[in-house]
């Protein structure tokens, strides 16, 4: 089974200065919740703080606030069930503050909750579709732990100061993530093939215990 990647990557201008004028693939991160006690719950919420506009909005004024703006997103190697999933993307300093603080303390849990949503455009419909995003946005997020590296690694990872988007002022992160033992649902498309009906496959993420 073939890997998932973006080539080019998504574009973070597009992400955080949007224009129906460019067509340039580009997403981000809605929601990231990091850690939770004994029940799953009252993990670390990353607050959505950057503003941005994107196609799926009803309006063109309308704004949606977000967690990151993606430049990279890998399901790699090969888009398989228990195959990680690498993110790569900006968000705001005091977003970054808060991420550097976490990488430096023993976390208590490594679970990690998600949103995401990749947009692609079509040239032959000219316009965007969605092109990677996981099932239920509204109210069941992605639940994963964060990948070790050799098992030791822990792969989140907070970078450099953005220097192709100038303001707001934003840091590069990396996130690697597995699934949690049980069965998720990310929806990847290729296209549109007419209106609002893609070229698309609901993919499995993450394998249920004793399936």
């Amino acid at each position: 089974m073939p890997g998932i990647s973006f080539d080019p990557a998504p574009n973070q201008n597009q992400g955080f200065n949007f224009s129906k004028d460019v067509q340039d693939t580009f997403g981000y991160l809605q929601t990231l919740t990091i850690g939770s006690d004994a029940t799953g719950a009252n993990g670390i919420v990353i607050p959505a703080d950057i503003a941005i506009k994107h196609p799926g909005l009803a309006t063109p004024d309308a704004t949606e606030k977000v967690v990151g703006i993606l430049t990279k997103v890998e399901w790699m190697p090969g888009s398989a069930p228990g195959d990680p999933i690498e993110f790569n993307f900006q968000v705001s300093t005091k977003n970054k503050m808060k991420l550097a603080e976490l990488v430096h303390q023993k976390l208590e849990s490594i679970d990690c909750q998600f949103n995401f949503c990749v947009w692609e455009y079509d040239p032959l419909q000219k316009k965007y579709f969605k092109a990677l995003w996981n099932d239920d946005q509204s109210s069941k997020p992605m639940k994963s732990l964060i990948y070790k590296e050799g098992g030791k690694d822990l792969q989140l990872k907070v970078g450099t100061k953005g220097t192709e988007v100038q303001a707001p002022e934003n840091w590069s992160i990396t996130l690697k993530v597995v699934s949690q033992p049980i069965l998720q649902k990310i929806i990847y498309a290729t296209g549109i093939q007419q209106g609002q009906t893609l070229y698309n496959v609901i993919k499995q993420w993450g394998v249920a215990v004793g399936a």
